[in-house]
């Protein structure tokens, strides 16, 4: 289960996970594909215009790395993600924010089966068990 679909599946009364299934919990995350150096071999040479420092939907275009100001307005809205995140995980899985966080930095979260160790989903089961869980309801 990746991140994406277990924030959406957040809002179940239970989450199962199979036993061959993956379980992903790394925290939040970027990476940009910088081109210029490919579009100077190709010689191409994109038209750009842009103003201010804060412009950097083209950057990938016209730079090697990113600059300091997209990093800092990219570490703001991945962290402002992330924390939501957490929080909605924290609120509905009845823990808190910072043991979540740590479980991710420190890669605490292998398979399934950690997951339910840390209380992360609630079994490791498969679909013809979920289906009988819910036919005896």
């Amino acid at each position: 289960m990746s991140q994406n679909a277990y924030n959406i599946a957040n809002v179940a009364d239970k989450i199962y996970v199979s036993p061959k299934g993956l379980f992903e919990w790394t925290g939040f995350g970027v990476s940009y594909m910088f081109l210029k150096g490919t579009l100077e071999k190709l010689e191409i040479k994109p038209q750009i215009f842009y103003a201010g420092k804060f412009k950097s939907a083209t950057e990938p275009l016209r730079a090697e790395k990113m600059t300091d100001e997209n990093r800092l307005q990219t570490t703001v809205w991945v962290n402002d993600i992330y924390n939501d995140f957490l929080i909605k995980t924290a609120e509905a899985r009845k823990t808190d924010t910072a043991t979540l966080h740590q479980l991710a930095d420190a890669g605490a979260i292998k398979t399934p089966e950690d997951a339910v160790t840390h209380r992360l989903i609630d079994g490791v089961k498969y679909d013809d068990e979920i289906k009988d869980e819910i036919k005896n309801g």
